[in-house]
């Protein structure tokens, strides 16, 4: 529904863990009449079905929301990660160990986290952008993705979301004392990785268990898929 800003007022509540760039406040209002000129059923558009051939005919509007909403903000954990991996490599260049002076590049328990990170970081990369190119591919063709299809790509970004969290947490915790100040760029970066692996389209547990219903026969009876 669209409104005038007059008709509604936004809460400042936003008062929280990470990603407080977000700005996302609750918004309330009451007593306001939309005309259906300023109306469209959510499902539809999660769908992708009736409201592209409303609006618009290009391909892009073919690809159902609700399947792939969720990869922008995928892909802002897997930039996160990028993030706290490039940060890490520069810091690691120049540390060497408070009680020793030995380099931390030398030890190989340090080599083993960042490569192991960067590998959970490509994946994750990969895993969202397969799921967008073959998405692309089922607009490109005019037609609307089948719900086993749809639902193995919010697994996807479950798990990709998944290794993301994973690889910031590796290159935190080697971080050591320093990775709690909050002048260390990682202690935000670490912060903005577990607000965002919260929302429930990142939880493994909900998206593959959906996935997987559907494969072993299971009656998928969801509206906005």
């Amino acid at each position: 529904m669209l409104l005038h800003k007059s008709q509604y007022e936004v809460i400042d509540d936003w008062q929280v863990l990470g990603m407080r760039a977000t700005g996302s406040m609750t918004v309330v209002a009451r007593e306001v009449f939309v005309p259906s000129t300023r109306r469209s059923a959510c499902w539809r558009r999660a769908a992708a079905t009736n409201f592209p051939r409303e609006v618009e005919p290009q391909p892009a509007y073919r690809v159902p929301l609700s399947a792939l909403g969720g990869h922008g903000i995928g892909a802002c954990a897997v930039g996160n990660a990028q993030g706290a991996l490039e940060l890490t490599i520069a810091a690691v260049k120049e540390r060497s160990t408070n009680y020793t002076g030995a380099k931390m590049r030398d030890f190989q328990a340090v080599q083993l986290r960042v490569g192991a990170a960067g590998a959970k970081i490509d994946a994750a990369r990969l895993v969202l952008r397969n799921d967008c190119l073959e998405a692309q591919e089922i607009a490109n063709r005019r037609v609307i993705a089948d719900p086993q299809t749809k639902l193995r790509f919010k697994r996807n970004l479950a798990y990709a979301v998944g290794l993301a969290t994973e690889a910031v947490d590796m290159l935190h915790a080697m971080a050591g004392a320093n990775g709690i100040y909050e002048t260390y760029p990682l202690e935000r970066i670490f912060r903005d990785a577990h607000s965002l692996a919260g929302h429930i389209s990142f939880s493994f547990d909900a998206q593959a268990s959906g996935w997987g219903f559907a494969v072993l026969g299971g009656e998928v009876n969801n509206p906005t898929l």
